[in-house]
């Protein structure tokens, strides 16, 4: 499930009888089957209907379960079935940022003395003249190797890594770009996991002029 965030995504779900006679949910009005989510925030679903809307990266794999109806308590045991996906956030508004992999997962799990590879992605209105992104990491369980610029961005770019251990900075400028749009990849760091235990990785950009929006320090457009 690869959206902005808020959007939705329909399901496509066929119900079967003991006669083999199958069809699809969306082709009769009584509800046979309900919908529930797993509990975990990256996204809700229509109890009804089965329509999916997305909240969040998921760590690890998302499920959706469809239950058929008790038909009014007559059925003991109804059965269900489960889908598994992972959902993906798109950059969602101008100056929201994005991090991880735009499909499957997004971080994944890593042994420690392992690397991983990070993008880093923005979006932009019109053409994006010069941007100023942080991170913060925590540094008791991941520690920057290196970063770049990404394969989008072409002009001035820096980055700096450990310094202090905790912050990446990626800066970019070019005066006469003419970049814009969704995902725009403009820059990519390296992690090495140091410690066990859950972490994550926050985030602002804090500058940002495409013509129609200016991040600032003082209001910076924030992960």
């Amino acid at each position: 499930l690869n959206l902005e965030y808020g959007k939705t995504s329909s399901l496509s779900a066929t119900l079967c009888f003991d006669d083999n006679v199958c069809t699809y949910l969306t082709d009769i009005d009584e509800p046979l089957a309900t919908f529930t989510d797993d509990g975990t925030g990256c996204f809700s679903v229509d109890s009804q209907t089965g329509e999916l809307t997305i909240l969040a990266n998921s760590v690890g794999q998302a499920t959706v379960t469809m239950t058929a109806s008790d038909c009014g308590g007559t059925i003991a045991d109804p059965v269900s079935a489960s889908y598994s996906f992972w959902t993906n956030l798109k950059t969602s508004f101008v100056g929201d940022l994005d991090l991880g992999n735009a499909m499957a997962d997004v971080y994944g799990t890593h042994e420690v003395g392992e690397t991983l590879d990070i993008t880093v992605r923005i979006r932009a209105a019109t053409a994006m003249k010069a941007f100023q992104i942080k991170l913060i990491i925590d540094p008791t369980y991941i520690s920057a190797q290196s970063c770049s610029v990404g394969s989008a961005w072409s002009g001035s770019f820096a980055c700096t890594i450990n310094d202090p251990l905790e912050e990446i900075l990626f800066v970019g400028s070019n005066p006469t770009s003419t970049l814009s749009g969704n995902d725009i990849l403009v820059g990519n760091f390296q992690l090495k996991f140091l410690a066990t235990g859950t972490t994550s990785i926050s985030g602002s950009v804090v500058s940002l002029f495409d013509g129609t929006v200016k991040c600032s320090p003082a209001s910076p457009c924030t992960l």
